[in-house]
């Protein structure tokens, strides 16, 4: 069984890596799924992209200022790599 939490914070990671900005209110008509649920993706998401919060009106969710895809893929494949052991040299 796929886990619908994880694939929906794979696409959330690719909208704002795309550059997008996100509310939660889009998030949970999109993924049919409450508040609690998309705040703790954010949460977890933010763990390893320099997510940001604006409040107010025009709020949202994106990814910090002055950083661009490039920049933002690559923290994130490394952490992805880094997190993994690594192959012994017979391999």
């Amino acid at each position: 069984m796929k886990d619908n939490a994880f694939q929906r914070r794979r696409d959330i990671e690719r909208m704002l890596l795309s550059g997008k900005k996100l509310t939660t209110s889009e998030m949970m008509k999109m993924y049919g799924v409450g508040r609690k649920a998309i705040r703790r993706d954010f949460d977890i998401i933010g763990e390893e992209l320099p997510v940001i919060t604006k409040q107010g009106y025009d709020g949202g969710y994106l990814l910090a200022d002055g950083l661009n895809l490039t920049h933002n893929y690559n923290i994130y494949f490394d952490k992805q790599v880094m997190s993994k052991e690594p192959l012994s040299p017979d391999k």
